[in-house]
């Protein structure tokens, strides 16, 4: 984990804060469990930044707020709090896209090279929004169905249309993305 400029490894049990940028190298994975009960598994090769955690407030106002930058890679979601998307939000950001959810299990996979770049969300259960980073364009990806959003090398991005998931489709996704590290979680404070 970069932590300011100092990078350190993480071990069982370590907190991870808001400003950390968090990297699993090729046989790396993390699981990060927030203290609301949402939980984030990075799988090997990701890049994931803690850009805003407010999950303490409590009440009809609260304006509880994650949102996670995701550099490179892929990681698995499974949001268990509700937000309303409006003052309260669980939020993954890509160079290009943003995924909202209001409560779900979903996965994000940003890849790319000079030439183009794909954010692609795949829902596993419940429904998530995928947008621009302007929110101009918005599609609704249910449980079973996946989309992305695709940026050119000129910058122009669009988002494609959204398809079923195939049942192999979603028990890969399922096997690359789900693992328990058993007593092996980070906590975000």
């Amino acid at each position: 984990v970069m932590s300011g400029d100092k990078k350190v490894s993480l071990s069982i049990g370590d907190e991870v804060s808001e400003g950390d940028r968090i990297e699993t190298d090729a046989s790396g994975k993390a699981q990060i469990l927030f203290t609301s009960g949402n939980q984030l598994n990075l799988t090997p090769n990701s890049v994931i930044v803690i850009t805003e955690v407010n999950e303490n407030e409590t009440g009809k106002d609260a304006k509880k707020r994650v949102v996670l930058d995701l550099i490179k890679g892929r990681v698995r979601n499974k949001v268990n709090q509700s937000y309303n998307g409006d003052q309260s939000y669980y939020r993954i950001r890509t160079g290009s896209a943003v995924a909202g959810v209001r409560g779900t299990d979903f996965v994000v996979t940003q890849d790319g090279d000079d030439k183009i770049t794909t954010s692609k969300i795949e829902t596993l259960e419940g429904t998530v929004e995928l947008s621009d980073a302007k929110f101009e364009q918005k599609a609704v990806i249910a449980k079973g169905e996946g989309s992305s959003f695709v940026i050119d090398k000129d910058g122009k991005g669009q988002l494609t249309p959204v398809y079923k998931m195939s049942d192999e489709q979603i028990a890969g996704l399922q096997k690359d993305t789900s693992f328990s590290l058993e007593n092996s979680k980070m906590v975000a404070k």
